[in-house]
């Protein structure tokens, strides 16, 4: 019988999982040490089906939430071959445990999409799911009872459309194998968990209606998922068997972030996306001069929402976010969920953690500073948050440009085009890339002019509160430094 709508065990949201982890086999009792999750409604996995495939090799649908976010162990050989992660690296990144508050963040990363809820991992029956139900199990965490999943792998061989005379021939059901004969080409950067589960978003669109119910009539609870192993009692939840930076006053984590939004106007506009990309101080320094990959570890939080208002037409043009499509998304509003998952996100970062944005002081802080005194969500002083606009910095550092928009700098120190400018997370990139060229200079000026970011920031009257914390902190002996001058256009574009 066709399905609807309004069927209950219709799958509304598909949330692709990929596991790193130290090793692979149970009896090395194997950690996560690299996970992302991507969350796609249905809508855009079916209209994005229609495109053809060179197109959909090349792009994933516009309307995406995505998390990506330390082992406990040694990491093995083979595990290191594969993913380039080992504990030195993540070590020097300042990478937690998965701990109670990583789970947490799962849980409400999962909570604000439309149900039900499946997650979708290839060979996931067999590993990703098990793993992360054991890891979760340690914690003495669970995730909700109506939470699905799926084997993209099992979904793949069952549906397969092959003759029977096809069938005679063995055929790999691998993922890297599925992407090769579907798009021609392999997986970019695999073994990354990011890249792993963005091949599967494009292999699944391949082939949307088929899998999409395949998924519908086999998705079994994950909570029923066997353990990969039996782990051992839980302990030392906050901390890892490695040495970690206790330097509480040089900043330890960038955090770069962007907004796409309504308008301009920075006093009336909603949020559409939202994109915080967390990158340790030791990583950032530590990079390729001329390097243009996204570093390999960094933890990467991105949100579409609806903004329960028009989006004005210049920023539908240059986001391609409107208000309708957002809803065909079910993209839910900036409620308590959204502004907790952010600083939940925030406070897993080793800390003191650094908010970084492009024009951050006139729009992005203060916009998002709103949006958490509407939903009455603080962020408690001793998450120790500050925040830095490299916009006000260039001011200082570059006096002699005239023109100093995100774009222009990166054409001038970087080279060519931005990656995906106008997107919350291509914006991003961008500034990363750009801080990363202009590193040696950028972060003393961060280091000593950053000031607290809490829910009551605003463009105004923040100044006159950090120069007394200032202050305050220099008669402690703080290493924040002096205040930079203030004298700034209104106006200065992004």
């Amino acid at each position: 019988m066709e399905q609807t709508q309004s069927d209950p065990n219709f799958i509304k949201t598909f949330v692709f999982l990929d596991l790193e982890t130290t090793s692979l086999l149970p009896m090395e009792r194997p950690k996560i040490m690299e996970i992302c999750l991507v969350a796609v409604h249905r809508e855009a996995l079916l209209s994005s089906s229609r495109k053809d495939l060179a197109l959909i090799s090349e792009q994933i649908p516009r309307v995406v939430d995505k998390l990506c976010v330390y082992p406990n162990k040694n990491v093995s050989e083979k595990s290191f071959q594969l993913t380039k992660l080992d504990n030195f690296n993540l070590a020097q990144s300042c990478k937690k445990i998965l701990d109670v508050n990583a789970a947490t963040m799962l849980t409400l990363f999962l909570s604000r999409q439309e149900g039900p809820v499946c997650l979708v991992a290839h060979n996931g029956d067999k590993f990703d799911f098990r793993i992360l139900r054991t890891e979760l199990h340690k914690l003495e965490q669970r995730l909700g009872e109506d939470i699905l999943c799926a084997d993209s792998l099992k979904a793949y061989a069952e549906s397969d459309e092959r003759t029977q005379e096809d069938r005679t021939v063995t055929v790999s059901y691998a993922m890297e194998e599925i992407y090769s004969r579907t798009f021609g080409r392999s997986v970019p950067d695999a073994h990354n968990a990011e890249s792993d589960a963005m091949a599967l978003i494009r292999i699944m669109v391949a082939r949307a209606d088929i899998m999409c119910k395949w998924m519908d009539e086999n998705a079994i609870p994950f909570n029923d998922i066997e353990l990969y192993y039996i782990p051992s009692p839980h302990k030392n939840s906050g901390t890892c068997l490695i040495a970690m930076s206790t330097d509480t006053r040089t900043i330890q984590t960038f955090v770069f972030f962007d907004l796409e939004t309504t308008s301009p106007d920075p006093d009336d506009c909603k949020i559409t996306e939202i994109s915080l990309y967390a990158i340790n101080r030791w990583t950032l320094e530590a990079r390729e001069a001329n390097s243009r990959k996204p570093p390999r570890i960094a933890d990467k939080l991105v949100l579409c929402v609806d903004p329960e208002k028009a989006v004005s037409a210049g920023a539908a043009d240059l986001t391609s976010l409107t208000q309708r499509l957002l809803r065909l998304n079910q993209r839910g509003a900036f409620g308590k969920g959204v502004a907790k998952l952010i600083r939940s996100f925030l406070e897993i970062q080793a800390s003191p953690v650094c908010l970084v944005a492009h024009n951050g002081d006139r729009f992005d802080f203060p916009i998002l500073a709103r949006h958490f005194r509407e939903v009455e969500v603080g962020i408690p002083e001793e998450s120790n948050i500050l925040c830095a606009c490299t916009l006000r910095a260039f001011v200082k550092l570059e006096p002699e440009l005239s023109d100093r928009k995100l774009v222009t700098l990166y054409s001038r120190y970087v080279g060519g085009v931005p990656p995906a400018a106008h997107s919350a997370e291509g914006d991003c990139l961008t500034l990363l890339h750009l801080v990363h060229h202009k590193v040696k200079s950028i972060l003393p000026w961060i280091d000593k002019n950053a000031i607290c970011f809490s829910e009551d920031f605003s463009a105004a009257p923040v100044y006159a509160r950090a120069i007394r914390q200032r202050a305050s902190a220099t008669e402690r002996s703080s290493s924040c430094g002096e205040m930079p001058d203030l004298k700034r256009s209104h106006t200065e574009p992004k």
